[in-house]
């Protein structure tokens, strides 16, 4: 007796029907693994800043006693406690805007790519100097903000590092969230908050869903 078979025309269908499954599943898998990584590198790197500004604080002091030194100096005091392998003008940051020859780059030891500057005030009023520092995870390939470039703010003053999205802007936009809870970032890079405290980033895909309050991904 003959047993029953697939034909060839059964098996070319069979096969067509899983191209087209991974064609629609394996580059969702791909870009999610991805910010998976990028948010563990996030979340490591705003360890190891938070550790490098109390590192400056027991060597040198509380900021209002450093005295009159350059800001280059004093960005310097932060990187001295990051593992930069090399740093300078010549060194590019990934993201233009970052480049100029007021902001100090440097690459640590795990690739990441930074951009510092020693900014002025939330306003004019204000005397207190604050530190932005951008951070590429991809080092030089990527240059998105929100997706592979991010930013902190190091705040001598309050004696904290904070995720861009937590703090106002320089320039006094609004935080990451309406008074109701709903995600609201004037740009992506003020989603390095949600990043870190919420594990994804999902405000690339459904940022019109995303609350703070009841609705933490896309899911």
């Amino acid at each position: 007796m003959f047993k029953k078979a697939f034909s060839l025309s059964e098996v070319l269908l069979v096969v067509a029907i899983i191209g087209v499954v991974a064609t629609l599943t394996v580059p969702n898998l791909i870009r999610d693994t991805e910010a998976d990584r990028t948010v563990v590198q996030l979340r490591k790197f705003h360890n190891e800043l938070n550790n490098a500004y109390q590192q400056v604080q027991l060597k040198y002091g509380d900021y209002e006693t450093w005295g009159n030194i350059t800001k280059a100096e004093k960005i310097q005091r932060y990187l001295e406690f990051l593992e930069v392998v090399r740093q300078g003008n010549n060194l590019r940051f990934p993201l233009a805007t970052y480049n100029d020859t007021s902001y100090t780059k440097a690459e640590l030891k795990d690739g990441l790519i930074l951009s510092l500057i020693n900014n002025s005030t939330y306003n004019s009023s204000d005397t207190e100097s604050y530190y932005d520092v951008f951070v590429a995870t991809n080092g030089l390939d990527g240059s998105n903000p929100g997706e592979s470039v991010f930013g902190f703010t190091i705040n001598p003053y309050s004696q904290r590092v904070e995720a861009f999205g937590k703090r106002l802007s320089n320039t006094g936009s609004a935080p990451d969230r309406s008074n109701n809870g709903k995600l609201s970032l004037s740009s992506n890079i003020y989603g390095t908050n949600w990043a870190i405290t919420n594990g994804n980033l999902d405000y690339l895909k459904c940022a019109n869903v995303l609350n703070w309050n009841n609705r933490l991904s896309c899911k």
